[in-house]
């Protein structure tokens, strides 16, 4: 019986990753870094006031949404990036928290603060193969429909000439264009 379980989770997982074969792995992370930027840029445009997190989380968002968009194969790893900018703001985030909350509220905040950085960081490098995978098949995309531009083996090639402006001949102008000339 559990034979048989373990042989439909591998038979459930190989299709599903055939089904997000052609899909970039990164896309709804990028309309999340979309949105967050967008909600960033609108509390600094209205309270006027710019922290020093935020302008690294915005940093690291444009940084990822700039690879993201020219398919770069180093736009993963702004993830993990994030995932070490949260353990290293961590400490700073449990000292410089106020003193009337007790220590086990601090102390809980900064050990949730470090497992989420620690998930991130595990979830970037998780994608990282789906996402080379992603841009393996999207380059041989590119290619196949590029090779319409190819000189084929039947065709022979030509040479272009080109003729010095002043060896054209004047030519008068067509009926159409020397009606707009005139106006």
């Amino acid at each position: 019986m559990i034979q048989r379980f373990v042989e439909r989770l591998q038979l459930w997982w190989q299709a599903r990753e055939q089904e997000q074969r052609g899909k970039n792995p990164l896309t709804w992370l990028a309309m999340i870094a979309l949105v967050l930027l967008g909600l960033d840029l609108y509390k600094m445009v209205t309270s006027h006031h710019v922290a020093l997190s935020a302008a690294l989380s915005d940093a690291l968002f444009l940084a990822f949404l700039i690879l993201y968009a020219r398919h770069s194969r180093f736009a993963w790893l702004v993830i993990p990036a994030f995932g070490g900018m949260g353990l290293l703001l961590s400490p700073l985030i449990f000292f410089s928290s106020e003193p009337r909350y007790p220590l086990r509220i601090r102390f809980l905040t900064f050990a949730l603060i470090i497992g989420f950085s620690l998930a991130v960081i595990a979830y970037g490098f998780l994608v990282r193969r789906r996402y080379e995978l992603y841009l393996h098949d999207h380059s041989e995309a590119a290619q196949t429909s590029n090779q319409a531009m190819q000189p084929t083996a039947g065709r022979a090639r030509f040479e272009l000439s080109m003729t010095s402006i002043l060896n054209q001949q004047r030519r008068a102008l067509s009926p159409a264009v020397a009606d707009l000339v005139s106006r």
